[in-house]
């Protein structure tokens, strides 16, 4: 322990036997004291056998009891079983004003079990000490830099993400963190918490779940932004939750209208993602992201790319898009609600409304395109449709014509060398990319505009 700490550039003050007590720096003031109860190896009056074990000095009783008494204790490795004056000091102290952790691998003993209950410990099942502890000091440390005391904040689990990020080795604890958020938001989202046969509809109920399922989103959106911003090579992890998440149970047994709303934590980390990249200019995410994920949603055959699967259609029959919207001739106003709704999540990453605004639009833009590519392979057709965008809404225009006009222009200024294409958007081709686009702007009527 001695050697660690030293190892870490910390000097502990040691105390290894009584006579270094009275010596010692205070508790209060030391920033690191290792206290030996049964001596060091090198001193032959080390405590090794029960006989031993059974009494402490006087003095080692009086610090062992202030420690007792005035810190938290995490507890690893110890049954309890032999060490009788460890054993009655922890018994005997009489407050329990901070936190017990019994770390335990396997069982519990009795003895250790009666502690337990004395000190109403909270019990942590562990695999291993070495990946308990590197997980306890990368928590405490991310909490000490944000200064969030709740272990499950977003802001926790991003500052341990950009750990994970830096360095290859991290890999694997990245994809399980990652992974975990999934599996929890896909506990998040079950029929328990968000039940299917409420056959009752009305706006407040439909924006009370929408906020909801803002709620529990919010931890595996926040990684999914920050991976996809930082790394241009998350597209492969991303695209693993995305489809997890965008594809719920299949038992499509309740209204209708909640089966069809499951879809919107998906589409919102396929927008916190594809947003990011576009702003990191990571166009192999994106391009994993829009593709490679296979949904099937309701009322469509097979399963189909993101890209295609995920828009308002898939959230919203006609008749309850009108009453989110409260008006059925307004087709923005999903997009709109999922700009606000991104606000917040994106205020750190992307702080400036602006670079916020053009980098949304963006995404919608190319998401409407590559939509529109995808679908008309699928239909073996030149029939380019794709759902429309915020760009192209009345108070958004001005943005979205300088949008369109900046990602076509950079399009042919650089050819197949253009990062969407390079990345494999649109088979990798200008010509193809031209033709989608004079496709949609012809079917959309956004030509007549955009002069």
């Amino acid at each position: 322990m001695e050697r660690a700490l030293e190892a870490a550039g910390i000097n502990p003050s040691v105390i290894d036997s009584p006579d270094k007590i009275e010596g010692a720096m205070p508790l209060t003031h030391s920033p690191c004291t290792v206290i030996k109860l049964h001596g060091d190896y090198m001193d032959i009056r080390i405590k090794n056998t029960p006989e031993e074990l059974a009494v402490y000095d006087e003095r080692m009783n009086k610090i062992l009891d202030r420690v007792l008494d005035e810190y938290g204790l995490i507890v690893c490795g110890w049954s309890a079983d032999y060490d009788g004056a460890l054993e009655a000091a922890i018994s005997r102290c009489p407050s329990r004003r901070f936190t017990t952790y019994w770390a335990y691998k396997d069982r519990i003993g009795e003895a250790a079990k009666r502690l337990i209950d004395l000190r109403r410990a909270e019990k942590v099942r562990i695999e291993i000490a070495d990946a308990f502890f590197q997980e306890v000091a990368e928590k405490v440390a991310a909490l000490e830099e944000y200064d969030r005391p709740h272990p499950m904040s977003v802001k926790l689990a991003v500052a341990t993400e950009k750990k994970f990020l830096e360095e290859e080795k991290y890999r694997i604890r990245l994809h399980d963190l990652v992974m975990g958020e999934t599996d929890r938001l896909l506990t998040a989202m079950s029929d328990k918490n968000f039940p299917i046969d409420i056959h009752k509809v009305s706006k407040d109920a439909l924006l009370e779940r929408m906020s909801a399922y803002d709620a529990v989103s919010e931890i595996l959106l926040g990684l999914i932004i920050t991976g996809c911003y930082w790394s241009d090579t998350y597209g492969d992890l991303a695209a693993k939750a995305l489809e997890r998440v965008a594809n719920p149970s299949k038992n499509f047994t309740g209204s209708l209208v909640w089966e069809r709303l499951r879809w919107y934590p998906a589409m919102l980390l396929m927008y916190g993602g594809g947003i990011a990249s576009v702003a990191a200019g990571n166009y192999e995410n994106l391009a994993v992201l829009l593709a490679r994920p296979k949904v099937q949603v309701i009322n469509k055959s097979g399963l189909l790319p993101t890209a295609v699967a995920l828009y308002s259609e898939t959230l919203f029959e006609d008749d309850i898009y009108g009453l989110f919207t409260d008006s059925r001739t307004d087709p923005y106003a999903l997009n709109r609600h999922l700009f606000e709704a991104l606000k917040g999540p994106f205020a750190e990453t992307i702080p400036m409304e602006d670079e916020y605004r053009s980098s949304f639009n963006t995404f919608e833009y190319l998401l409407t395109l590559v939509h529109a590519d995808i679908q008309a392979k699928i239909n073996v057709s030149d029939y380019f449709w794709g759902p429309p965008g915020l760009f192209m809404s009345e108070r958004e225009r001005r943005n979205g014509a300088v949008t369109m006009r900046t990602v076509k222009q950079q399009a042919k200024d650089q050819g197949n060398e253009w990062p969407p294409l390079k990345a494999g958007l649109f088979d990798g081709s200008y010509e193809r990319f031209e033709k989608v686009v004079a496709g949609v702007e012809d079917l959309l009527q956004i030509n007549h505009w955009l002069l």
